[in-house]
């Protein structure tokens, strides 16, 4: 299924869509605020962060007579944005440890230039993107799945709008 996006290496980039635009404003105006509030702890130094971008599409768009960066790369620089700002603001500085995953029904858009920068550590496209890792690994990632639990706990109590309303956590 084509969405009108077609990245083809050495060619233009495809024009970016009014719904792209709204969506990469989104993005970003999103990405600081959640980072602002996980990271409003003044004694926190470290925040660890998946970002996942799900329709990731390519790097850069056509827009006007210029070119617009896609929602790959302006992921990236919202969180490199966050950690400077954060590690200037706290005396004992502030490092914001990101993970990034970018899902497209065409791998190939992920071979662009614009995404081959330092920032990115390429790895091969997954098979099945949504199958089940191995069970190798649980016994390692036991205790960090179980402070991850904990921290998603604390988040949804911060984040309910009604302390009240017996969810159960």
């Amino acid at each position: 299924m084509s969405n009108g996006y077609d990245w083809r290496i050495g060619e233009p980039p495809p024009l970016l869509g009014e719904h792209s635009v709204a969506k990469h404003e989104i993005f970003e105006q999103y990405l600081g605020i959640y980072i602002e509030r996980l990271t409003r702890t003044p004694s926190q130094t470290m925040l660890n962060l998946t970002v996942v971008d799900g329709f990731c599409g390519g790097g850069i768009y056509r827009r006007g007579q210029g070119e617009a960066e896609g929602s790959p790369l302006q992921l990236l620089r919202a969180v490199q944005q966050a950690d400077a700002a954060l590690n200037a603001a706290r005396t004992k500085g502030f490092q914001v440890r990101a993970d990034f995953v970018f899902v497209d029904e065409n791998a190939d858009r992920r071979k662009q230039p614009e995404l081959s920068q330092g920032t990115i550590e390429k790895q091969a496209p997954i098979e099945n993107e949504f199958a089940l890792d191995q069970v190798d690994d649980m016994e390692e990632d036991a205790p960090r799945i179980g402070r991850m639990n904990d921290l998603m706990q604390g988040l949804a109590r911060q984040a309910s709008l009604d302390p009240g309303d017996d969810l159960g956590m």
